[in-house]
């Protein structure tokens, strides 16, 4: 177990690596930069005032060696800049990772249990996080309310269809039959023994989609004024930030990537017929 999480970890480094070149290109290649809006901002501005700041950010290198230089920061952990919160980019990350992540994690929760809510939405708040002046765990739990009905509405059908379809498909294996010839009861059957083969295809669609959870869900937040991830990394590339356009891009290429290594070793827990290193065994 641990060499093939250790080469997968290796992989997914590469992976990141490349994705951060990539990302960083397509940035780049945008029109415009901060100092431009700077421009925009000030038209006092003078011609050497621009090719000054230009210089202190770096904007005047090459896009290569510009790259170069931020991963050599990176490396040591310096992430760079936020322009538009005027903080460096983990203190802007963190917290909006931490909301999106509450977010996100009540809406695979339900999602997964296909619980069905059931309430008057004369009882709730249109949007925001908190009440002005409360902030307690209640009202921020009634603010959360709607964007995890939504979101858990938005991804239930698809996690549905896969377990219904995968049940059906192992309802109808051999071992299926020869168990209910043994008299084993219903439950036991379903709960014991197809359920746990069954869930093997949602595994990986929930491994798949962890990267866009974490991601953030765009339209949501931007809806129901909640200040995650998606909403975050919207902003920064609206204001050209891009340095936390960088990292919040690349945090979600992370999520995807851990999300395939901790899926391939649930496999093993689920099938015990699943091996890491051999592919199946042999019954």
């Amino acid at each position: 177990m641990i060499p093939f999480i250790a080469g997968r970890l290796g992989g997914s480094l590469a992976v990141l690596l490349v994705m951060s070149f990539v990302i960083y290109g397509l940035i780049g290649l945008m029109p415009g930069d901060p100092i431009d809006e700077m421009i925009a901002a000030n038209p006092d501005l003078t011609s050497a005032d621009v090719a000054r700041l230009k210089a202190l950010h770096g904007l005047d290198q090459p896009l290569l060696e510009r790259y170069g230089n931020w991963l050599a920061a990176a490396a040591g952990g310096d992430f760079g800049y936020s322009r538009i919160h005027a903080k460096p980019v983990l203190d802007v990350l963190l917290p909006h990772l931490w909301n999106t992540t509450l977010l996100m994690t009540l809406v695979i929760v339900l999602s997964l249990a296909i619980i069905v809510f059931s309430i008057s939405l004369e009882w709730l708040p249109a949007g925001g996080m908190e009440t002005v002046g409360d902030g307690g765990f209640l009202d921020r739990a009634s603010y959360m309310v709607l964007p995890v009905l939504v979101l858990t509405l938005n991804t239930v059908g698809g996690y549905t269809r896969f377990i219904r379809a995968s049940m059906i498909q192992t309802l109808r294996q051999d071992f299926i039959r020869t168990a209910r010839a043994k008299g084993m009861s219903e439950v036991r059957l379903l709960l014991g023994h197809a359920l746990r083969n069954a869930l093997l295809p949602l595994v990986t669609v929930v491994a798949l989609s962890f990267g866009s959870l974490f991601s953030g869900a765009l339209i949501t937040e931007t809806m129901f004024a909640w200040l995650g991830i998606g909403k975050m990394i919207f902003d920064s590339v609206l204001g050209n930030d891009f340095n936390l356009a960088l990292v919040g891009l690349l945090f979600a290429t992370l999520m995807t990537l851990l999300g395939n290594i901790l899926a391939d070793a649930a496999y093993t827990w689920i099938d015990p017929r699943i091996s890491l290193d051999a592919g199946v065994k042999a019954r």
